[in-house]
């Protein structure tokens, strides 16, 4: 049995690799992109909006190429498929271009803090630490790095460059009494 063969058998082709390396590429950029909005003063809407509308509006494009690679003409494994591959890649795309093409104009605001408390441990991390505030009409919650201690405080003092969509990005965050 030779590899070529092996590839046949399980129906291993160049366009379906294509298609299996975007699927994973686009699922890793929806997670890194989680990162970057934690870091952004921009609305959910924004984000989910474009990463479901670009999933919807590619979707016509792959209607005769996706079934053969999904296995199954089940229209909402399409959507799914593009919303994942393509939604995730347009959406950090977009979040990547505010966040590294923010303008180093470094405002500073001081926060009042709304609440707090900490995440869930996982299975060898921490239970980070987290302040909730409200800037520029929107609620955020800020996560600080293990081991920081914020129950005595109040305040958190941001540092932020507008980014280039003129989404705010937070550069630096200081606990303040």
């Amino acid at each position: 049995m030779t590899i070529k063969s092996i590839l046949q058998s399980l129906n291993i082709t160049p366009k379906n690799t294509l298609f299996t390396l975007l699927f994973f590429t686009g699922l890793y950029l929806s997670v890194l992109e989680i990162e970057l909005y934690r870091k952004t003063f921009i609305p959910l809407s924004i984000p989910l909006l474009i990463w479901i509308l670009t999933g919807l509006f590619i979707t016509p494009f792959f209607l005769k190429t996706l079934p053969d690679y999904l296995k199954t003409e089940i229209f909402i494994y399409q959507i799914a498929f593009n919303t994942i591959t393509w939604g995730g890649i347009v959406t950090y795309l977009f979040m990547a271009l505010n966040c590294y093409g923010a303008r180093a104009d470094n405002t500073s605001a001081t926060l009042i803090a709304t609440g707090s408390g900490y995440l869930a441990k996982g299975r060898y991390g921490c239970g980070e630490p987290y302040k909730e505030v409200y800037y520029s009409g929107l609620n955020k919650v800020l996560i600080f790095p293990c081991g920081t201690t914020i129950e005595e405080t109040n305040t958190v003092t941001i540092t932020l460059n507008k980014g280039l969509f003129n989404y705010d990005v937070i550069v630096d965050q200081k606990l303040s009494k």
